[in-house]
């Protein structure tokens, strides 16, 4: 009988080690996942504040294109006349 507590006792002793190291891996990846979003949100918050910049710099060259037009515009008007 004593035999038959210490293989349920080792047994017992081994899934809770098994479950253990199982929850620590669970746990690491966990992190891991947790690290790999928080980098993937730096990065878009980065991407975003570029592509403004970017918006931004492309309404200024909207901006001076269009006064080059109408200055354009002037001149021939004058030149017609």
């Amino acid at each position: 009988m004593a035999h038959k507590t210490q293989l349920s006792t080792q047994e017992v002793t081994n899934r809770v080690n098994a479950i253990q190291s199982s929850t620590m891996k669970v746990a690491d990846l966990m992190d891991s996942g947790q690290d790999n979003a928080d980098k993937s949100s730096s990065q878009m918050q980065n991407t975003s504040e570029k592509l403004l910049s970017v918006n931004h710099a492309m309404q200024v060259i909207v901006e001076r294109v269009n006064a080059i037009d109408a200055q354009l515009m002037n001149r021939k008007t004058v030149l017609i006349k």
